[in-house]
C-alpha cells in the first residue's frame, strides 16, 4: 500500500481596486493579518508594484490555504471590497477573481453548463471575461450579485478550481 500524496492546494486570486486596496491591508498590514487570523490562518499576499503586471491597475490579492481558510478570506476580503464600493445590503457589487486560462474551459463545462450551475445556485451574475490579462496566463472571471450570492459563488469557483488542479495533478 503506498501513501497518496497530499494534493497541491490552489492559491485563489482576486482584484482588489488601488483605490480600495486599504482596506484589506490596513495600517501596516494589520487588517490583512486579522483577515489571516479569523479564517483560521490563511495565507494573504497583495502584489506591489514591482509584481503586479503593468496591464493592471488594480492589486492581485493570493490567498493560501485549505478551502475552508480561503472562503473565510474571500469573505472578508469581499465584505470590504463591498464596503469599498459602497454597496448596499440589498444591492449588487463586483468581485473580480483571477484563474488560469487553462481552467477555462473546465470552469465553463460542457456548453456553459458548470458555470450555470454556479449561477442557478447562487443567484450571482457569472462572466469568463474573453481576453487574458496582458502579461499572463490570467483570465478573469467577474462575479455580480450581493455579498451573499458573491461569496457563495467565489466558494464554488474556490472548489472548482482545486478540482481542476487535482484532475490535472492524477489524483
Amino acid at each position: 500500500l503506498h501513501p497518496q500524496p497530499m494534493p497541491a492546494l490552489v492559491p485563489f486570486r482576486c482584484l482588489v481596486p488601488i483605490e480600495a486596496i486599504a482596506l484589506i491591508t490596513g495600517h501596516e498590514g494589520a487588517t490583512v493579518r486579522q483577515i489571516s487570523l479569523q479564517s483560521g490562518g490563511a495565507e494573504i499576499n497583495v502584489s506591489g508594484d514591482g509584481d503586479t503586471p503593468p496591464s493592471l491597475s488594480d492589486r492581485i490579492v493570493t490567498i493560501r490555504g485549505d478551502v475552508r481558510q480561503k472562503e473565510a478570506a474571500c469573505r472578508m476580503i469581499i465584505e470590504r471590497l463591498y464596503e469599498a464600493q459602497e454597496v448596499a445590503v440589498d444591492e449588487h457589487g463586483i468581485f473580480v477573481v483571477l484563474v488560469p486560462s487553462a481552467s477555462a474551459a473546465f470552469l465553463l463545462g460542457h456548453e456553459g453548463s458548470t458555470l450555470k450551475g454556479v449561477i442557478d445556485e447562487t443567484g450571482a451574475e457569472v462572466v469568463v471575461e474573453p481576453e487574458v490579462i496582458a502579461g499572463t496566463q490570467d483570465q478573469p472571471l467577474r462575479i455580480v450579485g450581493g455579498l451573499g450570492a458573491t461569496v457563495a459563488a467565489a466558494a464554488q469557483l474556490i472548489a472548482l478550481l482545486q478540482a481542476f488542479a487535482d484532475q490535472s495533478n492524477g489524483s
